[in-house]
């Protein structure tokens, strides 16, 4: 059976059950989002934007979902997942059930069903109002089977004092799907740092997809942190979609230091005039591990700023793809944009495509973009073999050098130095892991 075809069967048959475990905030928007997905289905390699990883591929096995809302729980002994130095709220997501606890001063974390209930007018105003503009599938169909989501408001003028770790954990001994999603709500002139992180202990495949929905209000200072760390047997396939008001500054920062196959979309609307992005990511693939990375970003104001740096070290048979989109509107006077996309190659059997894409409706604009492969600069290599280095200790050094850059560009110190303990710990193919945590790999 097609994959398309099986999850049409799958909601016709059991939409009630389903129904039954959600919110009504979430199941007004399923109505519309089935008729999405029965319009557009699951990609097909054949789509310009799919053809570098096999998505109905990826959700064509017959995964067990938990549509009765089992309940799920944690073990602190296990699920460790901290960074040295950095002291965070944690909140676990269990599959794709939050395990909500205590909120922070001015800060509210809810659940879906708790959101809807205190603000019922917040609850319909923001949420699946960006993600139902895609025309991707997949997104329709993440909306059409998910029953809860995380929920983080902060009110106008409100600051996270305390960084939010959301850590996703999977752990089945049969192939298991789950779908989340995450509403990110800041108000006017308020501030937040949220870090993600995914892991997944599961013997058998897993596809874990994830919507996540940030409106930034107007000059709210907001910080996105992604840390993948799952296993060979895991699928992902994630969408984020921000919508920044007049004067809002985001940094997205995602990190994939080991995966099995990723897809993952980011689509952010510069709506407001002065708004200021960065979005910036690195991947580390080896073996037969795929990454696949699209940005959308869209001006649609006057005098917003967006700076898109991604890297990517790739090794083995492992495949990466960039697709990098920037649209600046008739109007958006003043635009600065750049994007850039740099790729190592450490094999001859490993494969980088990207393809960075301009459309501008506008003058007086800056923007530029630009992308390279290539492999280690060997007179860089010869200067440290020359110097007593081993080759392998010498390279190694070379590609963390590599990553640099795109450690400098996360603001929280503690986290900037854990990763680059684990990004230095994968190069030299060594367990990334949390002291005390039997989770990674």
């Amino acid at each position: 059976m097609a994959a398309s075809e099986q999850y049409k069967q799958l909601l016709e048959e059991h939409i009630s059950l389903i129904n039954k475990g959600a919110c009504e905030t979430m199941n007004i928007a399923r109505g519309e989002a089935i008729k999405a997905f029965l319009k557009y289905g699951i990609p097909s390699q054949k789509e310009e934007l799919f053809r570098h990883i096999d998505i109905e591929k990826i959700y064509s096995p017959d995964y067990g979902i938990n549509l009765a809302r089992v309940s799920q729980s944690t073990t602190n002994d296990v699920y460790r997942c901290s960074v040295p130095g950095l002291k965070t709220q944690t909140l676990y997501v269990v599959g794709d059930t939050p395990q909500i606890g205590e909120g922070q001063e001015g800060v509210e974390i809810m659940n879906m069903t708790q959101f809807t209930n205190r603000y019922p007018q917040l609850a319909q105003k923001y949420y699946n109002r960006l993600a139902e503009t895609s025309t991707d599938g997949t997104v329709a169909l993440n909306t059409a089977l998910a029953q809860d989501a995380t929920v983080v408001y902060i009110p106008d003028g409100a600051t996270m004092k305390t960084p939010l770790q959301i850590v996703n954990i999977l752990n089945s001994s049969t192939p298991v799907m789950v779908n989340r999603r995450l509403l990110i709500v800041a108000g006017k002139n308020s501030s937040a740092t949220i870090l993600t992180c995914e892991h997944n202990l599961s013997e058998s495949a897993t596809l874990a997809t994830q919507v996540t929905e940030i409106y930034a209000g107007e000059n709210s200072q907001i910080e996105y942190y992604e840390i993948e760390e799952t296993s060979s047997t895991s699928y992902r396939v994630a969408s984020l979609f921000a919508q920044q008001e007049a004067n809002a500054n985001m940094i997205i920062a995602p990190i994939s230091l080991h995966n099995g196959q990723t897809r993952t979309n980011y689509n952010v609307t510069l709506s407001g005039k002065g708004a200021n992005l960065n979005l910036t990511g690195l991947a580390i693939c080896d073996n037969k591990q795929v990454a696949d990375v699209y940005t959308n970003v869209h001006h649609s104001s006057s005098h917003c700023e967006s700076n898109q740096l991604f890297k990517n070290i790739v090794s083995d048979e492992a495949i990466v793809s960039m697709t990098g989109k920037v649209l600046v509107d008739e109007g958006a006077v003043k635009t600065i944009s750049q994007q850039s996309n740099k790729n190592i190659s450490m094999s001859q059997t490993a494969r980088i495509y990207t393809e960075p894409q301009l459309e501008i409706y506008a003058d007086d604009v800056k923007c530029g973009h630009g992308a390279t492969v290539g492999q280690l600069d060997e007179s860089a290599l010869f200067y440290l073999r020359q110097r007593g280095i081993p080759e392998a200790e010498a390279r190694m050094m070379l590609m963390l050098a590599f990553a640099d850059d795109i450690l400098q560009r996360i603001k929280l110190e503690p986290l900037r130095d854990r990763l680059r303990t684990l990004i230095e710990n994968r190069l030299r193919k060594e367990d990334i892991k949390c002291a005390g945590c039997t989770m990674c790999k």
